[in-house]
């Protein structure tokens, strides 16, 4: 029994491979076919994985001016210093390689990117890297900077830093990028404009992918080797903010249609995300992971102050609503209303309330702004919910993710693809379609197997029990074509048929242990004593029929009547329920797509029937009693034919038809238990969201009040 279900696993990797897909765990390919979750990375998952440079909002006298376009201009020198030299970049081959944002930020400046630089005198220190400026006609020697120090990015500063020093100047500088709402921490004040939030909002909900860059001239008196001992918060300290790197992310042409298939699919999808929230919720509008008519409410915490013993819950719609805080008489209830929130709000929510954590994941849509081990608490908190996650990334903050979701899929062949079970050469999201349809073809061939093993130690078992009634038995070359030629070669090829070409909305049964499960199993089985013993005693009804006499040894008899008409009806059992346990749509094709299935049906039923019909010489090797009335044997066959439309009948009518199922999940012994998003989705349905703040109330109270809204702080 597990050899044969796991030839279906094997089948399953296999077809998965020859769709790119390659599985490192096998066991997660079932597993794969009971998701009802999946989560999102955005850059390089739903969206490209490269960048378009589109522009820079340049800063000049605190006000956001024109947006450059052409970096060569004296007016942009520092963006284009801090553009040239802020990354992680390195020569490949004449060329720079590394992150694509990076890549494609360093190429718009048009600027020289060098390596192993012999020279270390003329900046007196070992420098990682050079950059020079394009050659004007103006200028006879293009400055040269040397990048000294780096400070890679990380998920959880969600900024980088890099020092360098200009060829033959006296003092260092230092350069950064990263999250706008970030850098803008570390400028002064005064070169931060007053508009920043605005003019950066209006770039997010339009879906572009924005960067704060920022430049420091640090103090002469400071050398490279004070600095070196400096730490990197104080190098960091009073900042010019620069402007803003817009770069334009184009959702990928496949993942619109793939998310409407898993919504038609009822398979919910989330995005969890390092990129800023506007634009994520952009991002979900456009793919169809936010409906049209669906509403979006930003959640925002804010830590408790000295005053208030627990933090602040502001809910704040996001486009097409009115920028001011709810009224009482507004009031989100689902399904029309998706949840949008940030990390920082994520951790306080944990830290303060985790009860309201689990709501929060309920109906919460767009997590953005979060870092890799705040995407893997995610994805923990819906399976804690009793989901079935699937997640799908690309880049190495996922790696956390991917590794506790149930099954994780990386387009990505670099770090993520150790942490996933899943690697998918596709650089798109429709081999997450391609994984739930596998694995949910792979499921049901599972169970279709299970039961099919199960039916034929029965089928075996009651044929014997009524030989030995008789004092009969199967001979052994029976049993070895039973066992070897018939059973092996269906379980070999029954798990061949391959995945049906859509997702269906219905899910496959997944417990053994269901009614659906058992009851098919326990009828087929009642079907099958009735079946033989009805064939014992239509053979007994005949003239011609002698009965066994007890033997004088003790030993039974093998070539008999009893045991001849038994093994001819029993072959055809074996077969007919294999057909009839072979499940076609919705998660399979049909079996006669499986060429080697029906090979193998066709050849074992003409045998099987030319062995009752003109056994010749191999009744002598299959010790089989000579039948001479031919009618008696039509009957056989027909009986048998009868045996494959009763059991499947039964099966797709009666057993596991929708309207059965339906009418048996009404009666409280076979309902299934509910999961508990499930409950608390009923819980949230029916009350007030956002929960409400009653205006009689007191101040006192509002204070005391998880939830409140307060118009003044949005």
């Amino acid at each position: 029994l597990p050899a044969a279900v796991s030839i279906g696993t094997v089948y399953a990797a296999n077809r998965l491979r020859l769709r790119g897909i390659f599985c490192i765990n096998p066991s997660r390919i079932n597993v794969s076919g009971k998701i009802n979750l999946v989560c999102f990375d955005k850059t390089g998952t739903l969206t490209e994985d490269y960048l378009e440079f589109w522009g820079v909002n340049l800063v000049k006298q605190r006000r956001f001016g024109e947006i450059l376009t052409d970096l060569k201009s004296s007016s942009s020198e520092k963006i284009a210093i801090t553009m040239a030299s802020c990354h992680s970049l390195t020569v490949l081959k004449g060329e720079a390689c590394g992150d694509p944002l990076d890549t494609k930020m360093f190429q718009a400046t048009g600027w020289t990117l060098q390596e192993n630089v012999n020279d270390h005198k003329k900046y007196d220190t070992i420098v990682q890297a050079t950059v020079t400026p394009p050659s004007c006609p103006n200028t006879e020697d293009p400055p040269e900077y040397g990048i000294l120090k780096r400070y890679a990015f990380s998920s959880e500063l969600k900024r980088m830093s890099v020092l360098i020093r200009k060829l033959g100047a006296d003092n260092l500088e230092l350069v950064m990028k990263g999250a706008p709402e970030t850098i803008q921490q570390y400028c002064k004040r005064d070169t931060v404009p007053r508009d920043f939030l605005q003019v950066l909002e209006s770039f997010t909900e339009q879906g572009y992918r924005v960067i704060g860059l920022a430049h420091k001239s640090i103090d002469s008196r400071i050398s490279w080797r004070s600095a070196q001992k400096m730490s990197r918060q104080d190098l960091e300290e009073n900042m010019t903010f620069l402007g803003l790197l817009v770069m334009q992310n184009k959702l990928k042409p496949e993942t619109s249609g793939i998310i409407e298939e898993l919504t038609r699919a009822n398979i919910r999808t989330v995005m969890i995300t390092g990129d800023n929230l506007k634009t994520a919720v952009n991002i979900a509008r456009e793919c169809g992971m936010i409906l049209p008519n669906e509403k979006v409410v930003h959640l925002i915490a804010n830590k408790p102050t000295i005053a208030e013993a627990e933090p602040t819950i502001i809910w704040k719609p996001l486009k097409n609503e009115s920028s001011a805080a709810i009224s009482e008489s507004q009031y989100y209830r689902p399904p029309s209303t998706r949840i949008a929130c940030t990390g920082e709000t994520i951790s306080i929510i944990q830290k303060y309330i985790p009860n309201f954590f689990e709501k929060l994941l309920i109906k919460g849509t767009i997590f953005a702004r979060t870092s890799p081990k705040q995407k893997a608490e995610i994805v923990e908190g819906f399976q804690s919910l009793q989901y079935y996650v699937g997640m799908c990334g690309d880049g190495a903050n996922d790696c956390g993710a991917l590794n506790a979701a149930h099954a994780g899929i990386s387009l990505s062949e670099a770090e993520a693809s150790v942490a996933s079970p899943f690697t998918s050469k596709i650089p798109n999201i429709s081999c997450v379609s391609t994984m739930i349809r596998e694995g949910r073809a792979a499921l049901v061939t599972a169970f279709g197997v299970f039961k099919y093993m199960a039916l034929y130690s029965i089928i075996q078992f009651t044929t014997v029990l009524i030989l030995y009634w008789y004092v009969a038995n199967l001979g052994d070359f029976q049993y070895l074509f039973i066992d070897l030629f018939i059973i092996l070669s269906i379980a070999l090829v029954m798990s061949r048929t391959a995945a049906f070409p859509e997702i269906a909305r219905e899910r496959p049964n997944s417990s053994l242990t269901s009614f659906e499960t058992l009851s098919s199993l326990f009828t087929h089985v009642i079907v099958t004593v009735c079946s033989q013993t009805f064939v014992y005693f239509y053979l007994a009804s005949h003239k011609w029929y002698v009965a066994n006499v007890d033997s004088v040894n003790g030993s039974t008899y093998v070539e008999c009547y009893e045991t001849t008409t038994l093994y001819y009806f029993s072959s055809y059992q074996y077969i007919w329920i294999a057909v009839v346990f072979s499940k076609g749509p919705p998660f399979r094709l049909r079996i006669y797509t499986n060429w080697a299935y029906m090979f193998v049906l066709v050849s074992l039923l003409a045998i099987t029937t030319v062995l009752v019909l003109h056994p010749g010489s191999a009744a002598v090797t299959f010790e089989l009693k000579a039948i001479h009335d031919t009618t008696f044997k039509v009957c056989i066959i027909l009986m048998g034919i009868a045996y494959f439309c009763i059991c499947f009948l039964l099966e797709e009518f009666i057993v596991t038809a929708p309207y059965w199922r339906s009418l048996w999940s009404c009666i409280k012994v076979t309902r299934k238990k509910p999961k508990k998003f499930e409950i608390m989705e009923t819980n949230i349905s029916e009350e007030e969201w956002p929960p409400r703040i009653d205006s009689t109330s007191s101040n006192t109270a509002k204070k005391k009040a998880k939830y409140c809204f307060y118009e003044s702080q949005i």
